[in-house]
């Protein structure tokens, strides 16, 4: 069935005859008057047939169980996907298939002979590494989190396992339909205001009528064909358009190194908890571990505050020893505390600069000062961060009674950004004087609210990017373990191979190559790029005429929405016929594409995309010497 695991093939893979009759066929021995029937793995045919005058291996259509020729070089060109080769692709594909190369039987041959054979097929230097170091590092599924699952669900693909090259198509056919149907948008504003300046006018002479007339007629019927190739699209969500292009970016380079995806962010456990998939939840994870470890005590309430780039939002736990914990209250997301804590900290970076350049070496006066100024600041923060957790703690209903409370905020990017931005030594300093002063407000308002909370279990935490892998990892790992609504291929350790991969308003990451016992394996993905950049280059980029079409954002109920204009009129438009790469969609996915690309590539520079392929080279060349 289109898009879903067939594991029973995948479990029978990787016999050694295949390889050694291809490879010595090759280089010249084996029996050449001998048709040789090989087990394959691939899921269209259960055999493969060598003949002697070409030394490759072709399909036997005889023994074609009827899965498709799509379905049979999915693993293929999830590979091909996965290098950054997709330009590539008529020329990779028959080469790979022909010889039944796929991620599994690369991984367990030789990197030289497989290097051998590609290149005798006329596969470049580059493309040949690229291949090799892909499939070393591919994993069979890879579990989208954070916006990757709002994403997800807004396909309708959540909760079931699909190929990434069908997510692709989806992905791609949505961001064009928005496209369109933001152009149409843009046509019945123009609809609207033509026709407002002709009521507005009694009287024009019969020419200019009979033009404008004309104009309208003509914006009518390209509406018309705008509106019958948009597909079902009826919203124009900026958020999912970033979504969407954040999607395309990764899911066409080696930043989901998968052949499947898989996405669910709410699973039921055997005795009917909710086991959920996000970052706080991995935290909680981990967090209550520690606690039962380093005391004697059977049950703890805890309150976690994401502070994140997007909200700030509030999770009530409550947890027994040797059980797993169990979410008592899930509270509405906070915007605005989100974008005032973002606000304050920006300022607060601006005066620390100001008061460096003004006084590089500062008497300790001034440095109380200050002090006292980041002081106030911290109140601030602190009070706006309280009143968004207070509505956790208005209910007691099902907390564990008597039961220590552990009180932790969780910072991630916009902190995170916050502390690397760049100045002097004493301003660096300062930040952590605010930070400090923040988390003391915390302590003192939580301890003398609540008896059952101490000094020592209230935590103003920031998250490093790696944190947040490795806890969105366990919190993975723990829905494997114990869910029981998920796929049967997904419980229980049947994955051969896994990895995760998260990205939210202000950045991405993931244990996208896996991991093995709880580290993670190779280098984890981490960059400061998220629905927020996106948005930025979206509304910066498309302005003016510096590209054929404007995109303007408008704001409606809380949600912002989109439409596209030309710079140079719709007249120009109307009567012009785009090709393929003149499209509206076109221009503007493949222009915000590159700039994306721009925004991470020398951040991230094992990375390879189709216009951008950077290999990952060291082993394969220590190899070959």
């Amino acid at each position: 069935m289109k898009g879903k695991l067939l594991w029973g093939r995948l479990r029978d893979i990787v016999a050694a005859q295949p390889y050694t009759v291809l490879l010595d066929s090759f280089y010249g021995g084996g029996d050449k008057k001998k048709n040789n029937k090989m087990s394959c793995k691939c899921m269209k045919c259960s055999s493969r047939k060598k003949t002697s005058a070409s030394a490759t291996v072709q399909d036997n259509e005889d023994d074609c169980e009827g899965k498709g020729e799509a379905d049979s070089l999915a693993e293929y060109e999830a590979l091909i996907v996965n290098a950054g080769l997709s330009h590539e692709r008529s020329h990779l594909l028959p080469v790979l298939a022909q010889a039944g190369l796929d991620s599994t039987r690369i991984k367990s041959m030789d990197s030289v002979l497989v290097w051998d054979y590609l290149r005798s097929k006329h596969v470049s230097h580059d493309s040949c590494m690229e291949l090799v170091n892909s499939a070393k590092l591919q994993v069979d599924v890879l579990f989208l989190q954070g916006s990757a699952s709002y994403l997800m669900s807004a396909l309708g693909l959540d909760g079931k396992i699909y190929k990434k090259t069908y997510v692709m198509e989806l992905v791609n056919k949505r961001l064009n339909d928005m496209c369109t149907r933001a152009i149409a948008r843009g046509v019945e504003y123009e609809f609207t205001d033509i026709k407002a300046k002709l009521t507005s006018r009694k009287s024009l002479p019969e020419s200019i009528n009979s033009r404008i007339q004309n104009q309208l007629r003509k914006l009518q019927a390209y509406h018309t064909r705008l509106i019958e190739s948009s597909g079902d699209v009826k919203e124009l969500d900026l958020e999912l358009f970033c979504n969407l292009m954040i999607a395309k970016l990764f899911f066409s380079s080696s930043g989901t190194p998968s052949t499947y995806v898989y996405s669910q962010r709410v699973c039921m456990s055997r005795d009917g908890t909710n086991l959920h998939t996000q970052l706080w939840a991995g935290y909680a994870a981990r967090v209550l571990n520690t606690f039962f470890d380093e005391t004697q005590q059977n049950a703890v309430n805890l309150l976690i505050v994401d502070v994140g780039a997007g909200q700030v939002k509030p999770f009530l736990i409550t947890a027994k020893r040797g059980e797993a914990f169990r979410l008592v209250l899930d509270c509405q997301k906070d915007y605005d505390c989100s974008e005032y804590l973002g606000k304050k900290l920006s300022e607060t970076m601006v005066y620390l600069r100001a008061f460096s350049e003004k006084h590089p070496n500062p008497s300790n006066n001034l440095q109380q000062e200050a002090i006292a100024v980041l002081k106030n600041t911290a109140s601030l923060l602190a009070e706006k961060l309280i009143g968004s957790a207070d509505a956790a703690l208005m209910t007691h209903e099902g907390l564990a009674p008597n039961a220590t409370m552990l009180v932790h905020f969780m910072g991630t990017s916009t902190i995170r950004k916050f502390l690397s931005q760049t100045c002097t030594h004493e301003a660096q300093m300062m930040k952590f004087v605010l930070l400090e002063a923040i988390r003391k407000n915390i302590e003192i308002h939580y301890c003398k609210e609540s008896k059952h909370v101490r000094g020592e279990n209230v935590k103003f935490v920031v998250l490093a990017q790696d944190e947040e892998a490795m806890y969105e990892h366990e919190s993975i790992r723990n829905m494997i373990k114990y869910a029981v609504d998920i796929p049967i291929d997904l419980q229980r350790g049947r994955l051969l191979s896994w990895g995760n991969l998260s990205w939210g308003r202000g950045s991405t990451q993931g244990w996208i190559f896996g991991a093995k016992n709880g580290k993670c394996l190779h280098k984890p993905l981490a960059l400061q790029l998220g629905l927020a950049r996106t948005e930025d280059i979206l509304t910066s980029e498309f302005r003016g005429y510096k590209h054929k079409w404007n995109l303007d954002v408008s704001e409606e109920k809380g949600k912002k929405t989109f439409m596209l204009f030309p710079s140079t009129g719709w007249l120009d438009v109307v009567n012009s016929v785009c090709g393929p790469n003149m499209t509206p969609a076109y221009i503007v996915i493949k222009q915000t594409m590159i700039k994306l690309k721009q925004a991470i590539v020398q951040k991230a520079h094992w990375l390879h995309f189709n216009e951008a392929r950077l290999a990952v080279r060291e082993q394969l060349f220590a190899q070959r010497m």
